[in-house]
């Protein structure tokens, strides 16, 4: 006979609580174990009930939208009425579990996003990115709930129970021999699946996957040369570094190549760039009329130099110059000159030996390291 708790879990929830999920549940996406969300809610009302659970929105938000026009693979136009859309909302949810009196026992909050990318419809990318964001919301809440909503594969994927007993429940057993895995029949399908679907739903003159083939057609150069066109026109001339980059980002995987690119993709590059406005090539600034009149009065405005402290400034920069001694010589043989023939004073010439000296030094500070 079943005992029912007058609050609480009752044992037959808990025993299938602490049973190992079954394999058949799990699924996989993009190297990643997952359950299907119609799978948990099946559980929810298996282990609660119908009416033992719930689900509230907390809060919805469009996090990014972008809607551009489909384009003629042929004539590099846009087709009239046709459209590709990317979604992405963000959702707070809280679940709320019941015992079977229906008193609440519990409830858990989290946050998720969920995106439609590249969808022909504005309507369908709407649908199918919140769907997608409340579907991955209630799984994360239901995960509290242990093993058979998809704990355990939190530990690499498997499983094998990882909460394996609980002394919050006094009715539950301890543990013996293992419990069997809940039979169940294979999952198929759910919210992955549907937006697979979707994203590669036949259109008109497109490619699901890159074709790199279809680059060495006549249509799919003059399809590639219409792209560089339209790069240019928008963001002047870019490397081929700048332009994988953007591919990258528009497509969300590394592009190097364009011909890596598939000619949806490229269709609707080209779309969202014939958006932009176009490219304007930097003017050189306006003549000034009377930049050289400025310069002459500033120049009118220094103190005239004398020739003697520019004669020693010359013959400064000529030692400090100097690559060798030959030339260092030189520099001195002429300051010696211009000392004999009174155009330096016997101060200017020594501070002119002291930098000869200083530069000598270094030269041979050099040569030492070289060898």
């Amino acid at each position: 006979m079943t005992v029912i708790p007058e609050h609480g879990l009752t044992g037959e929830q808990l025993d299938l609580l602490m049973r190992p999920l079954n394999g058949n549940r799990v699924q996989e996406h993009k190297g990643q174990a997952h359950l299907e969300a119609w799978d948990v809610r099946r559980w929810l009302t298996r282990v609660f009930g119908f009416t033992g659970w719930k689900d509230e929105i907390l809060s919805l938000d469009l996090v990014h939208e972008s809607v551009w026009p489909w384009v003629d693979g042929k004539t590099g136009e846009p087709v009239p009425g046709k459209h590709r859309a990317t979604v992405v909302y963000r959702v707070t949810l809280r679940l709320v579990v019941k015992d079977v009196h229906g008193r609440e026992l519990n409830s858990w909050e989290d946050v998720a996003t969920g995106e439609a990318i590249n969808q022909a419809s504005v309507g369908d990318a709407h649908d199918l990115a919140v769907k997608a964001a409340v579907s991955q919301a209630l799984k994360r809440c239901a995960v509290n709930l242990g093993d058979q909503f998809g704990l355990s594969l939190y530990n690499d994927g498997g499983t094998a129970p990882v909460i394996v007993r609980t002394v919050g429940h006094p009715n539950v057993p301890k543990p013996g021999a293992e419990q069997p895995a809940v039979e169940d029949a294979p999952v198929v399908g759910g919210e992955f699946a549907e937006q697979a679907c979707s994203e590669t739903s036949p259109q008109p003159e497109a490619t699901a996957q890159p074709d790199v083939s279809f680059w060495d057609t006549d249509e799919g150069k003059h399809l590639m040369k219409v792209l560089h066109t339209v790069i240019a026109a928008k963001y002047g001339p870019k490397g081929d570094a700048e332009r994988h980059a953007a591919f990258s980002k528009f497509t969300g995987r590394q592009i190097t190549s364009a011909k890596q690119l598939t000619r949806d993709e490229v269709e609707n590059f080209i779309a969202a760039l014939r958006q932009q406005p176009d490219y304007a090539k930097p003017q050189p600034a306006p003549a000034d009329e009377n930049a050289n009149f400025r310069i002459a009065e500033q120049l009118a405005q220094l103190p005239q130099t004398d020739p003697a402290e520019q004669l020693e400034e010359d013959l400064r920069d000529a030692v400090e110059s100097s690559d060798n001694k030959f030339e260092l010589d030189a520099a001195m043989n002429a300051a010696t000159d211009a000392r004999n023939a009174g155009k330096l004073s016997a101060e200017q010439y020594t501070r002119l030996t002291a930098a000869a000296d200083q530069r000598a030094a270094r030269g041979r500070q050099l040569a030492g390291a070289a060898v």
